[in-house]
């Protein structure tokens, strides 16, 4: 699996574990953001 796969599916992962609070909400939103536009480059 790629990486951008990996992370994807553990993010797909995660969200489905249950609605996160605010604060984890905010953190997955930076990661993905980080993530899209490294993978821009």
């Amino acid at each position: 699996m790629s990486a951008d796969k990996n992370w994807q599916f553990e993010l797909e992962e995660y969200i489905k574990q249950g609605e996160p609070g605010q604060i984890e909400k905010s953190e997955a939103w930076q990661v993905w953001k980080i993530l899209t536009l490294l993978r821009k480059k």
